[in-house]
């Protein structure tokens, strides 16, 4: 089902991980895969330990010396994406098992973790940054927003038209021109007292359904 989302996690005052997601981004599936994550002890300290590699793509970065193999599409954020003889280039090339990895804003969805957690080894783990995704709800239905810094796991909702204010975690994405808002938070759990996956639905639908 094609209910868009983005996933943030936020590190040490960095926004590390803003994954977009095409499909399924509503807290049954999406915010499930989350939390199931989190509730995992051991995965999560390996996540923060790994949070250093990870970054962003820029466009001063070189796609010869990185690993596409995850990016089947021959996808990178930037102003090349569409030259049918850039793309062919990088398909053919053969990564090196010690490049730094780019993963598809496309591809990975809720397993972004459990993709980071896979390439822990590589010099550097290269994300696309969806993070502005979250500017204009119409398109963004749900977000998901890990912060270690605050030690809470976050619930935003889309398709919010009632405002928002300076207090709001998104409020600098707000567009005067637009008429909805940035997403807008539903409910944040402590990371030492997440609930199961039939509490947490439970709770997201109520109060969605209240707002």
């Amino acid at each position: 089902m094609g209910t868009r989302s983005v996933t943030i996690v936020i590190h040490k005052g960095e926004i590390k991980v803003a994954q977009y997601g095409q499909s399924d981004g509503y807290p049954e599936k999406m915010g499930v895969s989350a939390l199931s994550f989190l509730r995992d002890p051991e995965k999560v300290n390996q996540l923060k330990q790994v949070l250093p590699k990870v970054r962003f793509y820029s466009r001063s970065d070189s796609w010869e010396n990185m690993d596409l193999s995850r990016n089947p599409e021959g996808y990178l954020p930037g102003d090349w994406e569409n030259n049918v003889e850039d793309r062919a280039t990088v398909l053919r090339r053969i990564p090196k098992p010690n490049d730094p990895i780019f993963i598809s804003v496309l591809e990975e969805g809720e397993y972004i973790f459990e993709v980071i957690l896979k390439y822990k080894n590589r010099p550097a783990i290269i994300l696309a940054d969806a993070y502005g995704f979250a500017a204009e709800s119409l398109w963004c239905e749900w977000a998901y927003v890990i912060d270690f810094d605050k030690h809470t796991f976050e619930v935003y909702h889309g398709f919010n038209t009632t405002g928002i204010n300076p207090g709001d975690r998104f409020y600098h994405l707000h567009k005067e021109i637009s008429d909805y808002y940035p997403v807008k938070i539903l409910t944040s759990f402590s990371l030492d007292e997440l609930p199961g996956n039939d509490g947490f639905i439970t709770v997201c639908r109520k109060l969605f359904k209240e707002k």
